[in-house]
């Protein structure tokens, strides 16, 4: 074997040993704490109705929205990432959102809260990821599942784990850009339900006799903070 030969072997053995080493160095996962806050804006449907009932409300915002979460996320490339998080979300809705049981409900509710939990799985991509300040972009789709809503009335809390009739399961996409700077990422989004299937049929529910079928539809935008607590291969 020549000296030619033998310089050309060294030098794929080096780049092999350092592709290698490159792959070990990506191969790792990450668990960490999350926490948001946002604000989401609904859109109430009322079905079969040529126009909107008199009293009622079609357009409704949060008061305010926090939620913590609990992530992981495997890292495929150097520039990918998987991930995977389970968050519980507390909401607090304008007074008689759900119920819609009296047109002065407003006046004598005095709150009303709604509990989800989620579990979300998407990408992540960054754009620099070998910066002390990584940028990237991601998207997730979230399983939304409400737990129970809570009303207050006459200084008594009031839990329906009924959903007042309305159906419990959403599919929520988002989307968000950020900033990760060694264990702490900040990124800024939004999220809309992928259709509107926050759905109350006719019928009574809670007591209450609803005759026109009713559905929701949320979108919002959101800030949240990451943190790693653990790394590992």
């Amino acid at each position: 074997m020549d000296s030619n030969m033998k310089s050309l072997l060294r030098i794929l053995a080096i780049i092999s040993l350092v592709h290698i080493a490159e792959a070990q160095s990506i191969n790792k996962w990450e668990l960490g704490v999350s926490g948001f806050t946002g604000r989401d804006f609904y859109d109430r449907k009322y079905y079969d109705q040529p126009e909107r009932p008199p009293g009622r409300q079609s357009k409704l915002k949060s008061n305010y929205l926090w939620a913590s979460g609990l992530w992981v996320e495997k890292r495929l490339n150097p520039r990918l990432v998987g991930l995977a998080e389970l968050r519980y979300t507390e909401v607090d809705v304008p007074n008689n959102t759900f119920c819609e049981c009296s047109h002065t409900g407003s006046a004598w509710l005095q709150d009303e809260k709604h509990y989800w939990s989620s579990l979300g799985i998407g990408l992540r991509h960054y754009l620099n990821p070998k910066s002390q300040i990584a940028l990237f972009f991601d998207g997730k789709a979230d399983a939304d599942w409400l737990i129970a809503s809570k009303e207050k009335i006459s200084d008594r809390n009031y839990i329906h784990w009924d959903a007042m009739g309305y159906s419990r399961f959403a599919l929520k996409l988002s989307l968000s850009v950020g900033a990760k700077w060694k264990r702490l990422a900040i990124s800024f989004g939004g999220n809309t339900h992928a259709a509107r299937t926050i759905v109350r049929d006719v019928g009574i529910h809670n007591k209450v006799h609803y005759a026109i079928k009713t559905g929701i539809l949320s979108r919002g935008f959101f800030v949240k903070a990451a943190f790693t607590a653990v790394k590992f291969r």
